[in-house]
């Protein structure tokens, strides 16, 4: 079974205290080693291209209104917790340096030319992260840390609301228009009952 691989689940059971899906004739897979992929109902606020991103399972989904086009593993917050809510995207960088946490001088890091940075509640932000690979699994300050291939592909996604941001410099963008810039959920799921199966 390869890491990152995706599987689909035909059947859960509980034993030793702990869930197991069937993903394969006879093949099982414990819990701990599972992101289980979780399709939350669209906010009524939110239309077009949008993305939510579930702290629990440590995934997120694309979507364009209620259709999914796109899944990945993250990496949020561990030392500082991702917050939760519905957010819209304010502001995208090509490129910058991340660094922090806020206050702290010297900063604990530095992490020059992160790339596809897009900012969506303060100073957290999706962007990709170079410097681990250690997606599925909680790791970073509070930022949504993806790979930096999916960090490029949320990046061309939003591109469909390109006519609503104006430059600022040569690689950093604003919204014009709030109400039209994308959205991005931050939830927990419920942990999978025991009774669903696939």
């Amino acid at each position: 079974i390869g890491h990152y691989a995706m599987y689909y689940a035909y059947a859960v059971v509980e034993a030793d205290n702990a869930l197991w899906y069937l993903i394969g004739p006879g093949q099982w897979m414990k819990d701990e080693f599972v992101s289980v992929l979780q399709i939350p109902e669209r906010p009524k606020e939110v239309s077009g291209p949008w993305v939510a991103i579930d702290v629990t399972q440590q995934t997120l989904v694309a979507f364009v209104d209620d259709t999914p086009v796109y899944a990945t593993l993250v990496s949020t917050g561990y030392w500082i917790l991702t917050e939760t809510g519905l957010f819209q995207v304010y502001a995208r960088t090509l490129s910058t340096t991340m660094s922090g946490p806020p206050g702290a001088n010297p900063p604990e890091y530095v992490l020059p030319a992160t790339p596809w940075v897009q900012f969506f509640n303060h100073d957290e932000a999706l962007h990709g992260a170079y410097y681990h690979n250690y997606f599925g699994m909680k790791r970073s300050h509070g930022c949504v840390n993806l790979s930096p291939g999916d960090a490029e592909w949320v990046w061309n996604f939003f591109e469909q609301t390109a006519d609503e941001w104006h430059p600022s410099g040569s690689d950093t963008f604003f919204v014009d228009n709030p109400d039209k810039a994308p959205w991005v959920l931050v939830y927990e799921s419920p942990d999978v009952p025991v009774s669903v199966t696939w």
